[in-house]
């Protein structure tokens, strides 16, 4: 008996990307947060802000770093990289199979311009964390409304 994983979810997985690419057009790419091809399996994934970097964090156990790949490039993060099923043992039976396996790949668009050159990645026990440095030109920072002099000499401050 040959048992095979099949997920459950996969109806409302293309349900969710037709919904985003409605999204899309109606409100622009800024709408689109993650994208996931079909027939494959997605990690699990955090996004913090803070005023200067991006924080990525995301589950990938039982992948070593040479199964990811980081592409950062402009104002787009794409992650992607395989799972390998485990090998069968000869003569044993799998009577359930729900571990997902095969590639994945997950495509964000930031919004603003990004550091690739001091973003930094680290895997530890199964947890992929990205920091991505904001540009120096998408940096947030309060301007000042100077007082206008009016005629007369008379200013409002």
């Amino acid at each position: 008996m040959r048992y095979d994983y099949t997920d459950p979810f996969d109806g409302f997985s293309r349900l969710r990307e037709g919904l985003d690419r409605l999204l899309e057009d109606t409100i622009g790419t800024a709408a689109r947060v993650a994208t996931t091809a079909p027939g494959r399996w997605s990690p699990r994934m955090d996004i913090s802000e803070s005023a200067d970097a991006f924080t990525i964090t995301a589950e990938l156990p039982g992948l070593s770093r040479d199964d990811i790949d980081i592409e950062l490039t402009g104002d787009s993060l794409s992650i992607s990289g395989e799972r390998k099923r485990a090998p069968r043992v000869a003569g044993e039976q799998l009577h359930r199979a729900e571990r997902p396996h095969g590639p994945f790949s997950r495509s964000f668009s930031i919004g603003v311009p990004v550091d690739t050159e001091g973003a930094s990645a680290k895997l530890t026990d199964g947890v992929l964390t990205l920091a991505i440095p904001k540009a120096a030109e998408a940096a947030r920072r309060d301007v000042r409304i100077e007082a206008a002099q009016e005629e007369g000499g008379r200013s409002d401050a």
